[in-house]
């Protein structure tokens, strides 16, 4: 009698273990560096924009899983759903046909920068003087639509920051179109020869753009959009997000 007492008990406390394990939700995020709202700390993935995920997760009963993966990958992974989630996408209506766009949390500068050699800095100080010089610029990234429709440009793609330096050190581009989020990134491949040989022109395209997360649409949890919303939008009004923030010295900007 005893062994079949001890054989139900285990049979209940194995069934238990399988329900509860069935009740684990796991969302599935990617994650590239993008200072100064995602950048990796010892190693792992942090910033802002991870600080808020993992409090939404948390909020919403998800255990969440963090990958580095490059933007390009993410994107094609997300669209057939073998990934939830993507911090920091840009809205546009491609995208919206396989991604759900959460937020937006608060605003980001996505000012246009072009760095060229010192004798081109003030030669440069506004867009049309871009005609007749050749610009590099990074495929996929969006600058801003004036800049990417614009066929008459002479612009020449790469796909990473070390492509698009040698590029502007050989003289086969006169300036390059650089992102501030990814400013510290490109200046890390030229080197000490920022602030010397190349520099800042003097034009800026200024564009404020608004921080989604995008939730992909064969996600299991595609149906759950407007709560992991809610979540994010308590987040922001509770203050929480601003204080998220506040810890990586990044200024909040809700408007």
């Amino acid at each position: 009698m005893m062994k079949k007492i001890i054989v139900i008990l285990s049979t209940l406390l194995m069934f238990s273990d399988l329900t509860h394990a069935a009740k684990i939700k796991v969302l599935r995020a990617d994650f590239r560096e993008r200072p100064p709202l995602m950048f990796l700390v010892n190693g792992k993935p942090g910033g802002p924009l991870v600080d808020v995920l993992n409090l939404v997760a948390k909020e919403g009963g998800y255990r969440i899983t963090w990958r580095k993966s490059p933007f390009q990958r993410s994107i094609k992974d997300i669209k057939f759903g073998s990934v939830d989630i993507i911090p920091r996408v840009s809205f546009n209506e491609k995208r919206a046909k396989f991604l759900h766009f959460l937020g937006p949390v608060g605003y980001r500068l996505a000012n246009t920068l072009f760095l060229t050699e010192s004798g081109l800095k003030s030669k440069i100080s506004n867009y049309n003087n871009l005609y007749g010089l050749v610009v590099g610029a990074k495929r996929g990234s969006f600058y801003f639509k004036e800049f990417n429709s614009d066929d008459s440009l002479n612009k020449k793609l790469y796909g990473h920051y070390s492509a698009m330096a040698r590029a502007l050190s050989s003289g086969e581009v006169n300036v390059l179109a650089v992102i501030e989020s990814d400013r510290k990134m490109q200046e890390k491949e030229l080197g000490s020869a920022v602030g010397s040989q190349y520099v800042y022109a003097d034009y800026v395209h200024v564009r404020k753009e608004p921080v989604y997360y995008a939730l992909s649409k064969k996600s299991p949890y595609a149906g759950q959009k407007d709560t992991l919303n809610s979540i994010m939008q308590s987040l922001i009004n509770s203050g929480q997000v601003k204080a998220i923030y506040s810890r990586h010295n990044v200024t909040f900007t809700a408007k």
